[in-house]
């Protein structure tokens, strides 16, 4: 049990306070003592009721709380998707498309989830926050048609960036799932999420109460893709390579996750952790308590 002020600011009031004391013991009384007790031989000095009723009241507008202990709340599934939209999402490897078939698989994961706050996150040379975390999955559902390659701003493949504002959105104490949907991964994209990432080793990070998770939703064929006229141009390549699926497994067991690649059924992932909330409800306010003796004085 710990006494906290709410608004500590009101102590400035004391300053005021003091002064106004200050004066009224200074203030030469009409009579002075020896006169007083001749005259008015059963009297005692007036005593500043007025003043002294004010330190309750500045008292109780400072806000003594107590705090009984720190009590936590269940707090629902927070799940962070990073949806690559770099130009190679338009393959064909995966019919229609990488990007439509993700699409189409996150459409599935949204019908699935029940009560999970989703935040959604866009990347290519860039990152942005398409939808801060929420439980209106029919908003994410409206969004979900118009994702596609086209609509970013500059063409690019920086998923570490997704990571760093993905890791941003959960708030201190919490834990969360980071989804990271893409195409593939090279050694120095590796090597920057690991450098960015809380915590280290499947382990360690599962000993740590709000360590995230990071999952890998994998939108490619382990093979090289010949890509069509028209996106190769646009590519400035004629194919891709095959995804090191190795690699991105071994990160995404370090990091606490699994790697599922992209299928026509839901990927297995392991269920989303439910972390804890501090419960804001922990605080009992005295202040009105201190303003009970001034109703005597009522």
């Amino acid at each position: 049990m710990e006494l906290i002020l709410l608004r500590p600011w009101w102590l400035l009031a004391l300053l005021p306070w003091l002064w106004l004391g200050w004066r009224l013991r200074r203030q030469s009384p009409l009579l002075s003592p020896l006169m007083r007790r001749y005259l008015l031989p059963g009297s005692k000095p007036a005593i500043p009721w007025r003043w002294w009723a004010a330190l309750p009241a500045i008292l109780a507008l400072c806000g003594p709380a107590l705090v009984r202990g720190q009590t936590e709340q269940t707090a629902p599934p927070l799940d962070i998707w990073l949806l690559s939209l770099a130009g190679s999402m338009e393959a064909q490897d995966l019919a229609p498309d990488r990007a439509t078939r993700v699409r189409l698989q996150l459409q599935d994961l949204l019908a699935q989830s029940q009560g999970q706050r989703i935040a959604l996150i866009l990347f290519a040379a860039d990152a942005y926050l398409a939808m801060p975390a929420t439980r209106d999955h029919e908003a994410i559902a409206r969004l979900l048609p118009d994702l596609r390659p086209s609509i970013m701003p500059s063409q690019g493949d920086n998923p570490e960036r997704a990571l760093a504002l993905g890791l941003a959105q959960i708030p201190a104490g919490q834990t969360a799932r980071l989804l990271l949907i893409t195409d593939g991964l090279t050694p120095d994209k590796i090597r920057r999420i690991t450098d960015l990432w809380p915590c280290q080793g499947r382990w360690q990070c599962l000993r740590q109460a709000s360590a995230p998770r990071l999952d890998i939703l994998l939108a490619a064929t382990a093979q090289p893709v010949q890509l069509s006229p028209e996106l190769a141009q646009a590519l400035g390549r004629r194919s891709l390579p095959a995804p090191d699926i190795n690699q991105m497994t071994d990160l995404a067991t370090r990091l606490g996750g699994e790697l599922h690649p992209l299928g026509t059924r839901l990927p297995l992932f392991a269920p989303l952790p439910t972390g804890l909330a501090p419960d804001p409800a922990h605080r009992q306010d005295l202040g009105p308590w201190l303003l009970l003796p001034l109703l005597l004085l009522a």
